[in-house]
């Protein structure tokens, strides 16, 4: 009889032990809490404490929060200045520092313009860091715009959600350190529905617990648990919302969640529409209306949002601008630096169990697929697909789970996989462990690069 790879023996005594509750969640969330406590400081240098945002639209969630504690409202002028004069409104490492303010506005006749197009921070020998204090309008550029409100190009609905539990804190560096630690409980919390989620499929506990820490920490799911960034909490509202409606029938506490997502990034209204006609197809009115409504105040509160800050319920922070659809596609799958195939190759592994997963549960299978594949479709016609400066595959995050909902059944039947299979489980799963474990341990060190290929590529320079 020809040996295993790795010994079904072995495999089986880990998935034993996996099914204590203990076990799972002390595993979790030491996991969740190592890179709390790393952050970096100016110099890339590592500091270790309380965490702190590193870069990227995290420090501009971050004034956003500040503005809504602060002022009581979103116009971010103020809190931008507040920042380069010394305020923590970008955060502790920031403070003083010149940064873009991500603004937007609409001229009068409809036109789009953004903040770094029109002010910038001119030269001031004088100064250490070689720029003035605060920034001042382009030559050609309307002397209008210097009176006009600065409302973010990112929705409001993160900051508004967390400003309440940060407000005892306002004005101390807590803000900053709390928001984060935030993000962290809201990937915990996803990770409980996702076991839920998968208790669907299977009623072993160390199957289904040792599929969610793979799920987890085998994806970019744990790297964005310590960032400040809309993503996780977006995983968060996908994963509640279709676990509470396949394992409770509770259509309205879904809809809450997907609700909660649409004021995050209002484009996460397409994950609404599997869920809607799966109770349009069961004929189901009553469900079908509980999980209509929270769905639909949203919209409508994103429209008045919209009229507010923008003028116009049509007009966003962010006009749409489509890319090119196959580009992204191909770039979204293997770009070296983005890629979900780079970065979580674990997906291998999960496509061998997608096959028993439509056989033994269809509603699932079809929900998560219809629910990931058209966000993904829609993050990759994106003209910036990548995200900008960011970690891996960041736009389609939040779906990515639903894409590893396969593991659960590869686990269960691994023992009957040919040895040819069990191999690429095993290598696939543990190339995204270690890409993951870098890229949330060392996140300060992987922004649009990745944890494995940069070291290498810059290993083969030495030589």
């Amino acid at each position: 009889m020809t040996e295993t790879f790795p010994r079904a023996e072995r495999v089986a005594r880990w998935l034993a032990r996996l099914a204590s509750e203990r076990l799972f969640l002390a595993l979790l969330g030491i996991a969740l809490l190592v890179p709390l406590l790393l952050s970096r400081g100016r110099g890339d240098r590592v500091l270790l404490g309380p965490p702190l945002v590193t870069s990227g639209d995290e420090l501009h969630y971050l004034v956003m929060i500040h503005s809504l504690l602060d002022d009581h409202d979103l116009d971010l002028k103020n809190n931008y200045d507040a920042a380069r004069l010394g305020s923590l409104s970008l955060g502790a490492e920031r403070s003083g520092a010149p940064l873009d303010h991500q603004v937007s506005w609409y001229a009068p006749d409809g036109s789009w313009h953004e903040w770094d197009k029109e002010f910038e921070y001119a030269k001031d020998p004088a100064r250490a860091d070689g720029l003035q204090l605060l920034p001042t309008l382009k030559p050609g550029a309307s002397a209008e715009l210097a009176g006009r409100r600065q409302y973010s190009q990112h929705p409001p609905g993160l900051p508004v959600l967390l400003a309440p539990v940060l407000y005892p804190f306002r004005g101390t560096i807590w803000v900053e350190h709390l928001a984060i630690v935030l993000t962290a409980l809201a990937t915990l919390v996803m990770a409980l529905y996702l076991r839920q989620l998968l208790r669907v499929v299977s009623n072993d506990d160390g199957v289904v617990n040792a599929a969610t820490l793979l799920i987890v920490l085998a994806s970019p799911a744990w790297h964005y648990s310590r960032m400040l960034f809309t993503e996780p909490w977006l995983t968060l509202c996908a994963v509640a919302a279709l676990a509470l409606a396949l394992r409770r029938n509770a259509f309205f506490a879904a809809g809450c969640w997907l609700a909660l997502g649409i004021q995050m990034k209002p484009p996460f209204a397409l994950l609404a529409l599997p869920l809607l006609v799966d109770r349009l197809l069961a004929r189901d009115l009553k469900r079908l209306l509980a999980l209509s409504l929270p769905i639909t105040v949203s919209t409508a509160l994103v429209l008045v949002e919209n009229q507010h800050f923008f003028g116009s319920p049509l007009r966003s922070a962010q006009p749409w601008a489509s890319g090119n659809l196959l580009v992204g596609i191909a770039g979204s799958l293997f770009s070296w630096n983005h890629g979900l195939f780079l970065f979580c190759p674990a997906v291998i592994s999960a496509a061998f169990g997608w096959r028993s997963l439509f056989r033994c549960q269809p509603r699932l299978a079809w929900l998560a697929l219809s629910m990931a594949v058209p966000y993904f479709l829609l993050m990759s016609l994106w003209k910036v697909w990548w995200a900008g400066y960011c970690y891996g595959p960041r736009l389609i995050a939040p779906v990515i789970p639903f894409l590893l909902l396969g593991i659960v059944q590869v686990l269960g039947s691994l023992p009957r996989l040919s040895s040819a299979a069990r191999r690429i489980v095993f290598v696939t799963t543990s190339l995204s462990l270690a890409i993951s474990t870098l890229g949330a341990v060392l996140h300060m060190a992987f922004w649009a690069q990745h944890p494995l290929i940069t070291p290498i590529v810059l290993l083969l320079r030495r030589v």
